[in-house]
């Protein structure tokens, strides 16, 4: 069962421990972050600029990030729903938006994968990647927090790589990506945790507190990483499949 994590953006008029406590009214339970790297172990809540654009920050608004902690199958699902039908009425009675330029950012474990795998998975993304804008609001591909892999150098030659014989390779071009990671991680596909979590970010998606478009994208990026697991003459084939099913 593959373990995956969730990074939801948002916007509150308000500052950030009064939505705390305004979610936690609503039984949402998230702490209250001032920033830093979430645990896995809680949903947190932190602030987040690059989810509200500035007009609605000149009426007032804030940008925020809910984090979700370490999910898992059908528990992993059922907890989501609860949140996500909470979050969803708040936002239906004018407590929250979820702004156009919001992200859902995926991060799925992939402990089980080799360098080959990685290289695998890179090169599908690049594959399938125009398919993927081309089902997400236009102004996702146009964000500096998701940019696309396809054109880019270093994620182009991981996805060239492959057998044994490149493996030193493909970790030192990933090695490269996460020593720039605060320009590095900004990309479609995340690769800049993989060699510390053994862990990949999606950061194409967009936000949403509708639980089945949100479910359908996580299992499209489960069905995702799970081909890059496959040979090559059937991985691109199952990308494509999972695609198919995706209801951003």
């Amino acid at each position: 069962m593959r373990r995956y994590g969730l990074e939801f953006e948002f916007a509150a008029p308000c500052e950030l421990n009064p939505l705390a406590k305004l979610l936690r009214a609503w039984r949402v339970q998230a702490r209250a972050r001032d920033g830093g790297n979430s645990n896995g172990k809680a949903w947190e809540l932190k602030p987040d600029k690059s989810a509200v654009p500035l007009f609605l920050y000149a009426q007032g608004w804030r940008g925020y990030e809910l984090a979700s902690p370490v999910l898992a199958g059908v528990q992993g699902f059922s907890a989501l729903q609860k949140y996500l039908f909470r979050l969803d009425h708040l936002r239906s009675i004018g407590k929250l938006q979820v702004p156009e330029q919001a992200g859902l950012h995926v991060h799925v474990e992939v402990k089980d994968y080799t360098w080959t795998n990685l290289a695998r998975l890179v090169k599908l993304m690049i594959e399938v990647e125009d398919s993927i804008y081309a089902i997400l609001p236009e102004c996702r591909q146009a964000n500096g927090y998701c940019r696309g892999i396809k054109h880019n150098p270093t994620y182009r030659a991981i996805s060239l790589m492959r057998g044994e014989a490149q493996e030193e390779n493909i970790k030192h071009l990933v090695q490269r990506l996460t020593e720039n990671r605060l320009e590095d991680r900004y990309f479609g596909l995340n690769l800049t945790d993989y060699t510390r979590n053994r862990t990949v970010e999606f950061r194409y998606g967009a936000s949403t507190f509708d639980y089945s478009k949100a479910e359908s994208w996580i299992n499209t990026l489960l069905g995702i990483v799970e081909a890059g697991t496959l040979s090559e003459t059937r991985a691109l084939a199952t990308a494509r499949e999972a695609l198919e099913t995706a209801a951003v």
